[in-house]
């Protein structure tokens, strides 16, 4: 079902950072459905120097990942001027990941398994400015 909410000339950039292929490939494919552009990375190895290329205007971000995990990369991007606020919004399974986002310092969180409305409401809420 193509997006109604967005124009086709949407700009928006979405990092999404996610080790699970299956799942990072679901939200491609649903953003891009809503105009959104997309870029993956699919560890958190190299995600800052991806982070810079791309500027992106949110980032969907896994916890628990091989390299760099979450909450590294949350502080990583805290502490830089350039890059400390963009939305981070956590995307977790863990039954505790809401509190730990919450502490990480992320912007938001959304659970997975996700509800496909959620998720673009949650990306429509941080770029829509």
């Amino acid at each position: 079902m193509k997006g109604t909410s967005r124009p086709k000339s949407n700009s928006k950039k979405v990092l999404v950072v996610e080790d699970d292929l299956g799942i990072s490939e679901v939200i491609k494919i649903i953003l891009e459905d809503h105009y959104y552009q997309v870029i993956v990375h699919n560890h958190g190895t190299g995600v800052l120097p991806a982070i810079r290329k791309n500027r992106p205007h949110i980032i969907l971000l896994d916890l628990w990942m091989t390299g760099m995990d979450g909450s590294e990369i949350i502080k990583k991007l805290r502490a830089n001027k350039s890059m400390r606020n963009i939305p981070v919004v956590v995307v977790s399974a863990l039954s505790e990941g809401e509190a730990i986002a919450r502490k990480m310092g992320a912007d938001d969180f959304l659970a997975k398994p996700f509800d496909i409305n959620d998720l673009v409401k949650i990306v429509d809420k941080y770029t829509s400015a």
